[in-house]
């Protein structure tokens, strides 16, 4: 089975959503099962690669991108996938994946969370633009790996929201591989992000 990737990693606290160089965004994970429990992203980094197909892999993160505690990181298809019924002629459907590390000083040492599901994004720009912008709909959310001692506060999940995207391929593709390293050390078992070369389920 084909799906397309958003991913993105949260933290249990965050409280909005920067970026560097101005670009800003805000997205929401909220518990479909408690309203009132939600996730507002907090981000300082905003970035997006661009493949030959014209697919756009995004992240945002928070902290450093060579250490990264929170991101959030797209993998959106250009071309709507065959079947799908987008919300909007103007959209295209992506499947999401949220990664949740608990508050630890030691990166090596943090639980992890990893929530998956699908939804739809809107981009209002052409890839390969400087400045990439659009709108996460209706993304359904639930968690599909986990930590010997994650604990999950918030169930099944919706995503929604807005990005603000800079486009730096070198530095989406450096940072996939070092969060795929994080998720496999916290899971210990092998754990890849996201191949944004490659259009099937990861």
């Amino acid at each position: 089975m084909r799906r397309l990737l958003l991913l993105l990693l949260v933290s249990l606290s965050l409280t909005g959503c920067g970026f560097v160089n101005g670009e800003s965004g805000s997205l929401t994970l909220r518990s479909r099962s408690d309203g009132d429990l939600r996730l507002n992203l907090a981000c300082n980094h905003a970035i997006y690669a661009v493949t030959g197909d014209q697919n756009v892999t995004a992240l945002l993160v928070d902290g450093s991108l060579e250490n990264p505690t929170r991101a959030v990181a797209l993998r959106i298809f250009w071309t709507p996938k065959a079947g799908s019924t987008p919300v909007s002629k103007r959209a295209t459907n992506a499947a999401v994946q949220v990664l949740v590390f608990a508050d630890r000083d030691d990166p090596e040492l943090r639980e992890l969370g990893i929530y998956g599901g699908a939804g739809y994004v809107f981009l209002e720009d052409p890839p390969g633009d400087r400045i990439l912008e659009g709108q996460v709909w209706d993304a359904h959310l639930t968690l599909t790996d986990q930590s010997l001692g994650f604990r999950d506060r918030l169930g099944t999940s919706s995503l929604t929201g807005r990005i603000q995207l800079r486009r730096d391929d070198a530095a989406v593709l450096s940072t996939l591989r070092l969060l795929g390293q994080r998720a496999s050390g916290a899971l210990a078992y092998p754990r890849l992000v996201v191949n944004p070369h490659d259009n099937n389920d990861i």
